[in-house]
């Protein structure tokens, strides 16, 4: 694992004995037979981020890997009673109304020469979507197009340039490009679309699933920063709300109380932390933040909060005594001496983008908060980085565990020993440039053929082109359509569809269909990877991790990524036959996935 911070990039784990962490609250001794004894409670509050979350879903979704390591880190550790269920009550009733708790059951014992106390973990939720009246999408909209999607996009490119090398700097930056410039033009497009509907006096219509999906898009996913940023009577709501989940687990008789947030709950717990009316009050107090996927950097940006003196009294502007301005170090060193702060980013999160340290728009980071930064390795995507955390047990899900168990991270661990060699994050980083290397072979190949199908559908004398494959497509759609007409034909009578297609309109069919066959591929060789990341993250979570080589995998990747090949000799001939190779590849690499090898075998250490 790297540990990042302004500095750059540093080796070092975030767990190694002896680095210089912040150790806990000193203390009377005690016995070592009554500390074996004492049953430790730490409290957890998980923050969500933005969106239109459903109450309690946070809590079931995040105590659910925590739960998962702690069985197999029972089943598997020598000195440990072993249980599958070490959840001990559960209050969730999914409506919001009741305060939601999970108590999980962390056994004790001795692991080599340290004596662990048992532990109860209470975890709740702060559910704080419920608690959100969101700006309108014209507000939105003139928030952020085009000029702070411009700083975000910038945002985006600079962050990734700061973690890899020029080369795949210059890659990350052209496929951003590729991705962010369309969604601006897609907001564009929504946005007027939906101001159409609006105008349009008919009810069905402006209570369609297709506006509501705008209003979510437009809305929900914005326009909550948008609030955190400006409307300060909403914002000192939705701090209430973690301050109340603090104050309840204080009164479950929590000895420590642990804030895991994610995107925009990273903003909250922020702004809830450095919240001058919270300071000073004992059951208000947090021992340690953990935060990932964090959206400080880009609220920060969005706030301007390099220029937070600027007079032009513009209300999502940060000023001087904002509680997003203010230093959270400075708040540390003088009213919260016991709480230290942990920071996870994988490598292509848009919203961290970067991670702590990219740009100048930081007011503080975690290595000033007595904490550290962290980059990890979750699928190496602009997709499906953000909401990928918690499917990460090497380099997320593990440390996560072991940062909610000790406050003092100078004493070892009891969840598996932390290796020298750091095998589960390397296999982990492995894996994921795998499937990274594997994905960009399919894109560029996406990237060439499709302009190349155009254009030699236009050169003289070509025998196959994307017309004739048009037409064989819509020959398949037409009898699915009739098949289906012939069903329902006695309900309802069905447009005729033309008996066949030509020119544009059937190039235009045989691209989409052509993008469908690359996205197929795409989903096969994903396919592939799961099962392989799924198997290795089993193994991962053991005293011994028996993680195998990754040729297997780069194997049947490499098939995947070849097989996609096959679409471009389909561009310059149109040929249906020339598909042939891609599914036989995909069900090879699959087919071959499903059989290979066995889980491993766990065994416990004292096993006879």
């Amino acid at each position: 694992m790297d540990i990042v911070g302004q500095g750059g990039v540093v080796p070092g784990p975030l767990d190694r004995a002896g680095s210089s962490v912040r150790t806990a609250r000193p203390g009377p001794a005690a016995d070592v037979r009554d500390e074996a004894s004492e049953v430790e409670r730490i409290g957890v509050v998980f923050v969500h981020g933005i969106g239109d979350q459903r109450a309690g879903l946070t809590l079931i979704s995040w105590a659910r890997p925590l739960v998962r390591l702690i069985g197999r880190w029972t089943a598997t550790t020598p000195g440990v009673d072993p249980s599958i269920d070490p959840v001990l009550t559960g209050n969730i009733d999914f409506s919001g109304s009741t305060f939601p708790t999970l108590e999980v059951s962390v056994p004790g014992g001795t692991m080599g020469k340290t004596v662990h106390k048992p532990q109860h973990w209470v975890l709740t939720e702060s559910w704080w979507a419920a608690r959100v009246s969101p700006p309108s999408i014209g507000e939105v909209f003139r928030w952020l197009v085009p000029g702070e999607m411009i700083r975000i996009f910038r945002g985006i490119v600079r962050g990734q340039a700061s973690q890899g090398s020029r080369a795949w700097a210059a890659i990350d930056a052209v496929f951003s490009a590729l991705f962010m410039i369309p969604a601006v033009i897609l907001a564009v497009a929504l946005y007027i679309v939906f101001r159409a509907f609006r105008i349009i006096p008919i009810d069905a219509l402006q209570q369609s699933a297709f506006v509501r999906g705008l209003e979510f898009f437009l809305v929900d996913w914005f326009g909550d920063v948008r609030v955190l940023l400006a409307d300060r009577a909403q914002a000192a709501n939705i701090r209430n709300r973690v301050a109340l989940s603090i104050r309840a687990l204080h009164g479950y008789g929590c000895d420590r109380v642990v804030i895991v947030a994610h995107s925009g709950g990273t903003i909250v717990s922020y702004m809830t932390l450095t919240d001058p009316a919270l300071l000073g009050d004992p059951n208000l107090r947090v021992d340690r933040l953990i935060t990932h996927g964090q959206a400080l950097d880009l609220t920060w940006r969005l706030g301007h909060a390099t220029d937070p003196w600027a007079a032009d009294q513009r209300e999502d502007r940060l000023y001087l005594n904002d509680r997003l301005q203010r230093s959270l170090e400075d708040v540390i060193d003088s009213d919260r001496e016991t709480l230290d702060w942990y920071d996870f980013w994988a490598t292509h999160d848009p919203a961290p983008a970067g991670g702590f340290g990219s740009t100048a728009d930081d007011v503080t980071n975690p290595e000033a908060c007595h904490g550290a930064t962290q980059r990890i390795f979750n699928r190496m995507s602009l997709r499906g980085d953000h909401g990928g955390y918690w499917d990460n047990d090497e380099e997320f899900v593990l440390p996560v565990a072991r940062l909610i168990e000790r406050q003092d991270l100078t004493t070892p661990t009891r969840f598996f020993p932390v290796e020298p060699a750091l095998s589960r994050a390397a296999h982990r980083e492995h894996r994921v440039r795998l499937l990274s290397f594997a994905w960009l072979a399919v894109m560029l190949t996406a990237i060439a053929s499709i302009p190349v199908s155009m254009i030699d559908a236009r050169l003289a004398g070509d025998s196959g082109n994307l017309e004739e494959f048009g037409q064989a497509a819509f020959e398949i759609i037409s009898w699915i359509y009739g098949a289906v007409a012939s069903l329902i034909g006695g309900f309802i009578e069905l447009p005729t569809l033309p008996a066949t297609i030509t020119g544009l309109v059937a190039e235009i069919l045989g691209i989409a269909f052509m993008v469908g066959l690359f996205l197929a591929a795409g989903r096969g060789m994903v396919s592939v990877w799961n099962r392989w990341d799924a198997r290795e993250r089993l193994l991962a979570l053991q005293p011994a991790p028996d993680q195998r080589s990754t040729r297997t995998l780069s194997a049947q990747l490499f098939i995947c990524a070849a097989g996609a090949l096959s679409l471009f000799f389909f561009a310059t001939s149109g040929r249906i036959e020339t598909l042939i190779p891609l599914a036989v590849t995909l069900a090879v690499a699959i087919g071959w996935s499903i059989l290979t090898g066995s889980t491993g075998q766990i065994v416990r250490g004292d096993a006879t």
